[in-house]
């Protein structure tokens, strides 16, 4: 399955963070950083937002915001995409998903 995103449109993206052993929420606050990045399918980054630039925590949750003015006509068809947290010691964790994603063509309004 793709997630899907949509050109020239406002994309946001909540993503709660769940503790792969106990199934429990874990609050975004308590991570230290945040980064989003979309490839392109020779897996190089096209687009790249961190946290306070493009990503939020919105109560519990990290909220990926990605700008309609990133995503031009240039952003078709299928692409990657990741979210990556640093813990409270500033240390990398693996990625919270790394998902295939589909960019789906829609008509600009003007």
């Amino acid at each position: 399955m793709k997630d899907l995103l949509y050109q020239h449109s406002d994309n946001v993206i909540s993503v709660p963070i769940v503790d792969d052993v106990t199934g429990e929420a874990i609050p975004a606050s308590s991570f230290s950083d945040a980064e989003y990045i979309i490839y392109n399918y020779k897996y190089e980054p096209v687009v790249r937002l961190t946290l306070g630039s493009g990503i939020l925590v919105t109560g519990d949750n990290f909220e990926i915001r990605i700008d309609d003015a990133v995503m031009t006509s240039d952003f078709l068809g299928p692409h990657f995409h990741q979210l990556v947290v640093w813990n409270g010691q500033g240390e990398k964790l693996p990625p919270v998903f790394n998902n295939k994603t589909e960019v789906v063509r829609v008509a600009k309004f003007n």
